[in-house]
């Protein structure tokens, strides 16, 4: 592709997209990996749908010298209180959390659901219980034993596969998996789902919790992480911006955010010559909201958060040349 010489990925490594930029690029691996360079039609036709195996033969950086890997978020455990207990919070003014009372799993009832909604929350969840209290807290005894529902299929794999549990309802936004948990607790008529335990990051979405206390579903949100924007990594992103050969892609809403407070604040410092001239993508329409303000510039958003999709969406708008 002739029009695009950079694709800037607000991300930590992650092979999967140096497979699916090549194919951005038409480069071929080391040992002629792919048998045919693939071409824009065949990328556009078979964007992976989420249910594709990992590449068997995966590309190295170094083989796609045309891909920048920037991380804009460091994500850092939040501590839980004890290997028995979650800890809810609660918001205050200051956006701070506050401890409140402890609550045990194993006073949790039949009527308790438990919500994932990033593959962060399940791996912190993982990380902070010893492998005891693991297999007879949460694999045996009670995480197992409950319904458990998920945002995406990732986060639906990191649950399945480390707490061997079935998760009964997956969606692919927040706001739409409390709707379906309102849903299933409507049309169950002998066991209707009464509480959520809700392991989440610190910043978090509040669509999830306030939905279902609106529905008369307590919402206990445990924050089990935080993540936090690295503001120099997002100052650096303003040097790509002017390029119309670039393509930036942005990966959560804390990121664009930055982005476009960055961006005001520097027209509003008379370097009014700043134009964003760059392609920018977004992982979702979450993230793509936070350009809202922005009424001159194009965000183009991938259909699903997924490599060959966002490669896909890369290539549109390059074709679209906006």
């Amino acid at each position: 592709m002739d029009e695009l010489d950079k694709v800037v990925l607000l991300k930590e490594k992650d092979e999967r997209y140096v497979t699916a930029m090549a194919n951005v690029f038409g480069v071929r691996g080391e040992n002629d990996r792919t048998n045919d360079v693939v071409t824009k039609d065949n990328l556009l036709n078979n964007a992976d749908d989420g249910t594709k195996d990992e590449a068997e033969n995966p590309l190295n950086e170094d083989e796609v010298p045309n891909v920048m890997f920037l991380p804009t978020l460091c994500i850092s455990d939040v501590p839980i209180s004890s290997s028995f207990h979650m800890r809810p919070v609660e918001r205050n003014s200051d956006s701070c959390c506050e401890r409140k009372d402890l609550v045990s799993l194993s006073s949790m009832t039949n009527t308790t659901a438990i919500v994932f909604t990033s593959a962060n929350a399940v791996r912190s969840v993982l990380l902070q219980y010893d492998s005891h209290v693991r297999d007879q807290v949460l694999h045996g005894q009670h995480l197992s034993s409950f319904r458990v529902y998920c945002v995406g299929k990732k986060t639906t794999a990191e649950v399945e596969t480390n707490f061997k549990c079935k998760v009964i309802g997956m969606e692919k936004k927040a706001a739409d998996l409390a709707r379906r948990i309102i849903a299933d607790r409507d049309t169950d008529d002998e066991c209707p789902v009464s509480n959520i335990i809700f392991f989440c990051g610190n910043p978090h979405r509040p669509e999830l919790p306030s939905l279902l206390k609106n529905a008369k579903i307590e919402c206990e949100e445990v924050v089990c992480y935080k993540s936090v924007v690295d503001e120099k990594a997002v100052a650096r992103v303003m040097q790509f911006v002017v390029n119309p050969k670039t393509a930036i892609v942005f990966f959560s809403p804390s990121t664009a955010s930055h982005f476009v407070q960055n961006l005001s604040e520097a027209v509003l410092n008379d370097m009014s010559n700043i134009k964003v001239s760059s392609k920018l993508i977004a992982i979702g329409p979450t993230t793509a909201a936070e350009f809202k303000s922005l009424s001159d510039v194009h965000i183009h958003v991938s259909e699903k958060p997924t490599p060959e999709c966002v490669a896909k969406a890369i290539m549109e708008a390059n074709t679209n040349n906006r």
